[in-house]
């Protein structure tokens, strides 16, 4: 059971429960916020299908009452606001996914002389992407899936491995990963020697 409403400041120690616009409260549905509110002690008010709510013991100021309101009734989920919790679950999972992160480590360790030779060649950049481009130098991958930071990026344009060519309809610079890929092959090569 979830919610779409709003909560405003009222009078001067009363909040205002409120159906979202467009919207209104099914009887049922006032009835259950109402019985969530007063189970939490607030004294509450119906006026049509809204509710004032008070803290009569005082402990609470109003916007303390009215975020203690908030994370008491559940709210419904918008079509915006389950995009951003599902992008925000994808992110932490990208930032914590322990399986990725051992990968990522396994591959570093494996390709030591590999890493020095990148690092020496565009600077440094992170594990993640750093994989990336092993991945990509050693065949496993077709493309760079990684992004270089803006210090990698200038280093690859002194390099000369950035052409002009046409992105989205546009004129853009785009890194040819091709030669940068052949060029750190040829530095690891000279490391070897």
């Amino acid at each position: 059971m979830s919610y779409s409403y709003g909560v405003k400041k009222s009078t001067y120690n009363s909040a205002r429960v409120y159906p979202a616009v467009g919207k209104h409260f099914s009887e049922k549905e006032l009835k259950e916020i109402t019985s969530l509110i007063e189970d939490k002690g607030f004294n509450v008010v119906r006026k049509f299908d809204q509710l004032y709510v008070t803290d009569e013991t005082q402990c609470l100021e109003l916007n303390a009452l009215i975020e203690c309101l908030h994370k008491l009734i559940p709210k419904k989920a918008t079509q915006r606001r389950e995009r951003q919790q599902r992008q925000e679950a994808e992110t932490q999972v990208l930032l914590w996914d322990s399986e990725r992160k051992a990968h990522e480590q396994n591959v570093l360790s494996e390709n030591e002389e590999l890493v020095v030779v990148i690092t020496d060649s565009i600077g440094q950049i992170n594990n993640y992407n750093m994989t990336k481009l092993i991945e990509f130098i050693l065949g496993e991958d077709k493309r760079f899936c990684g992004i270089l930071n803006p210090a990698a990026t200038a280093r690859v344009i002194e390099l000369g491995f950035f052409n002009v060519g046409e992105l989205n309809g546009e004129e853009a610079n785009l890194c040819d990963y091709e030669a940068l890929k052949s060029f750190i092959l040829a530095a690891l090569q000279d490391n070897d020697i």
